[in-house]
């Protein structure tokens, strides 16, 4: 059986395409785990037959909620912006039980906006999965569900809580990154601008991997955002934030 994980927060306007790619579908368990939403998602999860679980608001809390509820042997997280195309389920089911080395994985990723700049975008995001073998939640992230327990599921980080499972999933096995594509919304570039929303991702994703902590990444992330309520260290800038990793901080 595989149970798909759909973690909402006021997702009225792209759940129910999500959800349309996900009908004909091999999944024989949709969770969808809301966050507190004010407006019409969970009528639209019901009317699509979800099981709806009810979480603290928080993606990591929301999705280890999910899992728990979860009765499938393979766990698949989809974003509420993201369809699947039609036979990727069935594809990852057959993956798994043809080779039990491999523990999880995620897939190849293209945007619903086929301008050029979202396109090389996309290729490029491919192409460093490919080489790193990364694994990040936009992507459909996959697991057998006695992994994702072995591996303690998704820490409560505010921030990478997706990269930290992924490369936690690696220790445990093989991860594979299988051909979709799935389809993302374009949304966030759009709304914070292609270059400077590829920046702060480039300069999260390097700060992780040299070992920032994620509270600070967050706090660098969403102080050059919309969400520029934080405080303390706003303003100290990218350089910062990698030069205090650098020096083990």
């Amino acid at each position: 059986m595989i149970s798909v994980i759909i973690p909402t927060l006021d997702e009225e306007l792209l759940l129910p395409a999500c959800l349309a790619a996900l009908a004909g579908q091999t999944a024989h368990e949709l969770i969808v785990a809301d966050g507190g939403s004010a407006d019409a998602t969970l009528a639209i999860a019901a009317a699509a037959g979800a099981r709806i679980v009810s979480s603290e608001r928080g993606r990591a809390e929301q999705l280890n909620r999910g899992a728990a509820a979860a009765r499938g042997e393979v766990l698949v997280f989809v974003h509420a912006d993201t369809c699947l195309p039609g036979d990727l389920l069935s594809r990852i089911g057959h993956l798994l039980a043809d080779d039990p080395r491999i523990v999880g994985g995620c897939c190849t990723l293209r945007f619903d906006d086929s301008a050029t700049r979202y396109r090389l975008m996309a290729a490029l995001g491919n192409a460093y999965l490919r080489l790193t073998h990364a694994q990040y939640g936009d992507r459909a992230m996959f697991v057998r569900c006695a992994t994702f327990a072995a591996v303690g599921g998704f820490r409560p980080l505010p921030i990478m809580d997706d990269a930290d499972l992924g490369r936690r999933l690696r220790r445990a096995g093989r991860t594979v990154l299988l051909s979709g594509p799935v389809t993302t919304s374009a949304r966030e570039f759009k709304r914070q601008g292609a270059v400077r929303l590829v920046a702060k991702l480039a300069i999260a994703h390097v700060a992780f991997w040299l070992g920032v902590e994620p509270e600070r990444i967050h706090r660098f992330y969403y102080s050059h955002g919309d969400e520029a309520t934080v405080t303390g260290e706003r303003d100290r800038g990218a350089a910062q934030v990698i030069a205090d990793a650098q020096r083990g901080r």
